[in-house]
């Protein structure tokens, strides 16, 4: 918890492209509970160090994946009011491929569907409000197309894909919470 505090104090990026945040609470091996309480107390820094502090086409990027548990999210609730995180379970969700929105492919040109087939299964979804995030990427979950990809912008996501076999999708991290934050507080 001390080494994950001091290492998102002094976050930046000229010593970091992709701020990888980890699985919490889903299988051996990830961020206990105090791990994750000092990633949620760096929630600033992460937004800043994604925004660019204050001009996000300077930002890092970000590829969370799934958190469950006590505190999950808790780092991007600060910073979007509202917004929902739903944890599917043990197991995940493998009941189809992640495909893109139209927000998604215009995000992500080059990008398509089938580079996404097989990244499953997924964790968890997002609702509730989203800020000025866009859905873009998404997959049935309970008969009903849940949101797996969000995003601010060009380039600009949050993950909740676990999944090793996942990596691919570090493509999609991006640039953006730090402007999305704003204009929700702006609200």
């Amino acid at each position: 918890a001390g080494a994950i505090a001091t290492a998102l104090g002094s976050l930046s990026t000229t010593t970091t492209g992709i701020l990888y945040l980890s699985t919490a609470g889903l299988v051996a091996g990830d961020m206990d509970a105090g791990e994750l309480a000092a990633v949620n107390g760096k929630a600033a820094q992460i937004a800043s160090f994604v925004g660019g502090a204050g001009n996000a086409a300077l930002g890092g990027a970000l590829f969370a994946q799934g958190e469950t548990g006590a505190g999950e999210f808790d780092w991007l609730s600060t910073l979007i009011s509202g917004i929902v995180t739903t944890d599917v379970g043990a197991g995940g969700a493998g009941t189809g491929d992640i495909t893109l929105t139209a927000a998604g492919a215009t995000a992500f040109p080059g990008l398509t569907n089938t580079d996404l087939a097989g990244a499953d299964p997924w964790h968890g979804y997002f609702s509730g409000n989203l800020g000025s995030l866009s859905v873009l990427g998404d997959s049935p979950f309970g008969g009903v197309s849940r949101n797996v990809i969000i995003g601010g912008g060009v380039g600009t996501t949050i993950t909740n894909i676990p999944e090793p076999g996942s990596l691919a999708l570090v493509a999609l991290a991006g640039l953006g919470l730090l402007a999305a934050s704003r204009r929700q507080r702006a609200k």
